[in-house]
Formats: C-alpha cells, sequence, structure tokens
C-alpha cells in the first residue's frame, strides 16, 4: 500500500502538465516495447521456443547461463578481469584540477554529468537507445570524449550493447570497454530497463 502511494505522489507532477503525461505515457510504452524484444532476443538465443516471461517475473536464463542461475539481474554478470583497474585508469587520465569542484578535482571521463544526462536512467537510457555503430561526444575541461556502441549481443541471457570509451588529450588517449544491459536494475525494480553493467 506505502509503495502504491509512494508512486501515485511520484508521478502526480508528471501527471499535471500534457506535456509530462505524454512524456510518462511514452516511457510506459518504450517499456513495454523494449521488454518485447528482450523476449524475442531471449528465445532467438536460447535455440528454443521459450515462454513468454510474466510482468514482473526474473528474465528466464538461457542454455548459456543455466550453469549460474544466481544471474538474475545484469549487474549480476561477472565483470572481466581488469574492467575495474582500466576503468580507474581511463578516469585518473580525464582527471584536472578545478578550485570549484568538490574535493578540488574535475573528471572528464564523467559523460553522464557533462551531457546532463543525471536523472534516474537517464544516462542508461540514452545508452541503450543507440544504435550499433552510433556515438556520443562530449566535451571535458582537459579531454573530449567519444562513446560508440561497437556491437549489440546477448550476455548471460539479457540483450546488451557492448561499449567503447575514448578520452583524447593533446596527442595521448585512453580507453576502455562497458557494457550496458536490459533488465531489472535490483530487486525492488517494477520493469526491465538499460542497466551500466561496467
Amino acid at each position: 500500500m506505502i509503495r502504491k502511494l509512494t508512486l501515485a505522489l511520484a508521478i502526480l507532477p508528471l501527471l499535471a502538465s500534457p506535456a509530462g503525461a505524454q512524456a510518462w505515457l511514452e516511457g510506459l510504452a518504450r517499456s513495454a516495447v523494449e521488454g518485447v524484444a528482450r523476449e524475442a532476443v531471449g528465445r532467438a538465443v536460447s535455440g528454443a521456443a521459450q515462454p513468454a516471461s510474466t510482468p514482473g517475473a526474473a528474465p528466464a536464463p538461457s542454455k548459456a547461463t543455466a550453469k549460474t542461475s544466481e544471474i538474475v539481474r545484469p549487474s549480476d554478470l561477472p565483470k572481466p578481469a581488469g574492467a575495474a583497474e582500466k576503468k580507474q585508469a581511463y578516469e585518473d587520465f580525464s582527471r584536472y584540477s578545478c578550485s570549484d569542484c568538490e574535493g578540488g578535482r574535475g573528471y572528464d571521463a564523467w559523460a553522464r554529468q557533462i551531457l546532463g544526462q543525471t536523472g534516474w536512467n537517464k544516462w542508461e537510457s540514452k545508452v541503450g537507445a543507440l544504435a550499433v555503430g552510433e556515438t556520443l561526444t562530449w566535451q571535458g575541461v582537459k579531454a573530449n570524449g567519444v562513446l560508440k556502441v561497437v556491437s549489440e549481443d546477448p550476455v548471460g541471457g539479457f540483450p546488451c550493447k557492448q561499449i567503447h570509451y575514448r578520452l583524447i588529450k593533446g596527442a595521448a588517449s585512453a580507453e576502455r570497454d562497458g557494457l550496458f544491459c536490459f533488465g531489472r536494475s535490483g530487486p525492488y525494480s517494477g520493469s526491465d530497463t538499460w542497466v551500466e553493467v561496467y
């Protein structure tokens, strides 16, 4: 009951204007379409017809993930060896001194903030909407960045997009890979969304 009331209070300001209501309805429609697409990809990957999942159910594991049944959300997917170190090196490369930044440092690697995509799931949805070969670019203080969708292949039974990040600062550059998958973002998620895995 409290959860429904909280949801109603959160949605109320969106419905106060025609534009807000339209944006909310478009988001619902987009979620429904992405859910149908996810089910189709899951059936194609497994090579056999799978029953359609019911709303609110965890994704059905494919043959490839039957062994790792503890993977119920994209965030449960294992990260490649060295991914955390590469991400840290990428961020370290982008660091610059900043007198008006918290801690006295800013990071050109933080594309989410630079591109103004800091609301709930805004960044993930923006990247998830890109097709293979499409890019996002941004200009930082010391380095310029580009994110490119390099492929769109299922991982662990989830529809995923493999991403390549690159920062350029003068003649130097730093790169890392990333992964965004479509599924539940957490144990209390009401619907599937794009999730940044790493």
